[in-house]
C-alpha cells in the first residue's frame, strides 16, 4: 500500500510507514480496518524517527 504524494516504506513487521508533511501514517494490514494510526511528527519511537530522517 502506497498513499499519493507520500514516501512509504514497508517495516519488517509488516506494517507500511508514509510520511504526509508533518504526519506519519502507519497501516497495518493484520489490522482488519486496515489499522491506520495519524502520529504528529515529534511523539514516534526511534524507528519512526529514523524513517523520517532518511526521508526528509
Amino acid at each position: 500500500m502506497v498513499r499519493e504524494n507520500g514516501t512509504s516504506i514497508r517495516a519488517g513487521n509488516g506494517k507500511v510507514l508514509t510520511r504526509l508533511g508533518d504526519i506519519v501514517l502507519i497501516d497495518d494490514p493484520f489490522v482488519p480496518d486496515g489499522g491506520t494510526i495519524f502520529e504528529r511528527v515529534g511523539n514516534m519511537t526511534r524507528y519512526i524517527q529514523k524513517f523520517l530522517q532518511d526521508n526528509p
